[in-house]
């Protein structure tokens, strides 16, 4: 018989089981709100927790050297302006208003006596973070979606170190289905515009956006999306050859991604095909683009079959897929719209490419602090086995919206079987 004094048999002492059950549900309480619909406050501290990891991220580090590119672009907007540095600067193949805004970076860090990459950074870092909330607004995603998507390491490397606008013109394309969504034509055609006005590889989303919207209502997005092209005007009326050479005819570097690993792949071995290859990549590339981007558009006219985000993802994703050039910064532009669409799906894409990102940057860094990444190709073992499992990510999906589409048309014309 067990002693009045044995704790062990006391009805007021827990047996280890259900010291172990409460504790199970302790937790389950403190985690059960990452399971739920995030309230205002929730979301509100999540985008805090953007904010603040991109700024720190920001302060530590310099960037790749298109922060350097940037400060000579700005320079030369500052003596020349925008008109000049078109002629004088072939690399220079942003639209106008970016150049502005590089000289505004430019004059304020001199103001504030501070690194210009911090003050240039500052905007795209806005600009990811805002991306968080409207992510957010479309797709209501559970509280540990929201906070996996806010420190991503695609948007996070990209906005924070990289040092181009690519994060700002993301933002204004998310910004542009959000209106959408909400039947706002007007408001939807000038976020695509203002995001042309910072890097003209949205031109891709402008048919599958216009076309999902009825009849009566395209008009109202192509005005406001015409009235975004006024920036543009004295560009085509006073440095309209340089404005082509630098930025229509524009195609970035060949690099180990894609369609490029496969060229650079056969030039040690195919001497004497390879130019015919790259010159076929370069020439097939672009109008495969902009044609599979029509189709889309088409398609979402007849079958209604994809939400607008999913039109933005499959447009981007393509471009990625089939783009004959290629810039790690471009992997920002389906990250946003990935997280909206595909849940978790879409967290593989943010998280794979931005080890990829990590590894490109790791690969080129210096060695020094702050860091500095210097690109020269071609990319490392590591940063081509990483870019070869996104860029084959990424045909997967638009082998499956393809096959969205293709499979109520097998079902009409497939016959019906006698019982």
């Amino acid at each position: 018989m067990a002693s009045r004094s044995d704790p062990s048999s006391s009805p007021s002492s827990p047996s280890g089981s259900q010291f172990v059950r409460n504790v199970w549900r302790s937790v389950e309480r403190v985690l059960a709100p990452l399971g739920q619909v995030p309230r205002p406050g929730a979301v509100a501290l999540s985008c805090a927790l953007a904010l603040v990891l991109r700024l720190f991220v920001s302060l530590a580090t310099h960037g790749s050297n298109d922060i350097d590119t940037w400060q000579r672009f700005a320079h030369s907007v500052e003596v020349n302006g925008v008109l000049r540095t078109y002629q004088l600067e072939p690399k220079f193949n942003h639209p106008p208003l970016m150049g502005y805004y590089g000289a505004l970076a430019n004059t304020l860090a001199r103001a504030f006596q501070t690194r210009f990459d911090f003050v240039f950074k500052l905007l795209p870092i806005l600009a990811s973070t805002s991306a968080v909330f409207m992510v957010q607004r479309i797709a209501r995603l559970k509280l540990v979606w929201l906070l996996l998507f806010a420190i991503n390491p695609t948007d996070v490397l990209i906005s924070a170190y990289h040092g181009n606008t690519d994060c700002i013109c993301a933002a204004c394309c998310l910004a542009c289905v959000l209106f959408a969504d909400r039947e706002r034509p007007q408001l939807s055609g000038f976020f695509l515009g203002a995001a042309i006005n910072v890097k003209l590889i949205p031109v891709v989303l402008i048919a599958p956006l216009a076309l999902s919207f009825p009849p009566r209502k395209i008009w109202r997005f192509g005005v406001a999306l015409g009235l975004c092209a006024l920036p543009f005007v004295p560009i085509l009326l006073g440095a309209a050859a340089a404005f082509q050479r630098n930025a229509i005819a524009y195609n970035s570097q060949s690099a180990r991604w894609g369609v490029g690993l496969l060229v650079n792949a056969l030039d040690s071995r195919l001497q004497s095909p390879s130019p015919v290859l790259q010159s076929l990549a370069l020439g097939v590339g672009k109008p495969l683009i902009f044609g599979s981007s029509v189709v889309l558009g088409l398609v979402q006219m007849r079958t209604r079959i994809f939400t607008r985000a999913e039109l933005c993802a499959i447009a981007l994703s393509c471009f990625l897929v089939f783009a004959p050039g290629f810039g790690v910064q471009y992997l920002v532009y389906p990250s946003a719209f990935f997280a909206a669409t595909l849940a978790r799906g879409g967290f593989r894409y943010t998280y794979l490419a931005g080890a990829f990102a990590f590894l490109v940057y790791d690969g080129y860094w210096t060695g020094g602090w702050p860091a500095v990444s210097y690109f020269r190709p071609p990319f490392d073992l590591r940063s081509i086995l990483v870019g070869f499992l996104v860029w084959i990510w990424l045909a997967r999906y638009l082998a499956g919206a393809a096959k969205r589409v293709c499979e109520p048309l097998f079902l009409r014309l497939t016959p019906d079987r006698e019982p």
